[in-house]
């Protein structure tokens, strides 16, 4: 939504500097009954990137249950291909 705004500025020949684009994402942080926050936070880089591992992790078991019939045939084929390419090679 905050991007929608910022394209309406474009659209609208408004230009959006670094110091409007922060005070404007705060305004509309508050608007959206959201907490503004004034400090660097308590999360490590390496703790945040774990956690975005591990996530990503979570993410991509679930896209496998998600995976289309199409998908799964194309994936079979491909382990298939791999096992004749394989036996070609010997």
């Amino acid at each position: 939504m905050y991007l929608d705004f910022a394209e309406l500025q474009v659209l609208n020949g408004k230009p959006m500097y670094i110091n409007n684009w922060s005070t404007k994402l705060d305004d509309f942080l508050k608007i959206s009954d959201r907490e503004v926050i004034t400090h660097r936070g308590k999360v490590s880089h390496e703790a945040a990137l774990e956690n975005a591992r591990r996530e990503y992790e979570i993410y991509l078991d679930r896209a496998k249950e998600l995976q289309t019939i199409i998908e799964v045939h194309f994936l079979e084929a491909q382990q298939e291909l791999k096992k004749i390419e394989k036996k070609v090679k010997r």
